[in-house]
């Protein structure tokens, strides 16, 4: 059976802050935060208020056909994104996801962003989900490594 981890809030503030400390560790700074939607935007919210970056963009990307444990991969993936990212040229990007596995979605983010002639792009999640033992971390910044199953506080909430 699959493990899975059940991350709180609490947890979620801690490793925004785990990000931020990676981040100033690089000296790096960044004039715009990007999303990936939807479990990207919490993190990103977070940390464009942290990080005092009012420039907060999303971008949609499905990879998965489901939202079920390990769910089956598309062969190709959905992107949805506005024109609003126009206005990331000459920004330096912080790109935000909940989870990386892959990489497949970030990699998809990044090519697609580089047509908006961004100065720099940079990525992070909060999670790297290390199952998929055979990549590398494909983020540059990550605050939790685990094989488990991750399941969100926003993924958790009961409809009662």
């Amino acid at each position: 059976m699959e493990k899975v981890t059940y991350l709180a809030w609490s947890d979620i503030e801690k490793n925004c802050m785990a990000l931020l400390k990676q981040i100033q560790r690089q000296a790096i700074e960044f004039d715009a935060v990007v999303a990936i939607q939807r479990g990207g935007c919490i993190p990103g919210v977070c940390l464009s208020h942290i990080m005092g970056i009012s420039d907060f963009y999303t971008i949609g990307i499905r990879t998965t056909s489901s939202e079920n444990v390990r769910s089956a991969r598309l062969e190709k993936p959905v992107l949805s994104a506005d024109s609003s990212l126009k206005c990331i040229k000459n920004k330096r990007v912080l790109i935000i996801d909940d989870v990386v596995n892959t990489g497949n979605t970030i990699t998809v983010a990044k090519k697609w962003l580089w047509n908006f002639q961004p100065a720099s792009l940079k990525s992070a999640a909060l999670v790297w989900d290390g199952s998929y033992n055979n990549v590398d971390c494909p983020v540059d910044f990550h605050a939790l490594y685990t094989l488990d199953w991750v399941v969100f506080p926003w993924e958790n909430i009961s409809s009662n």
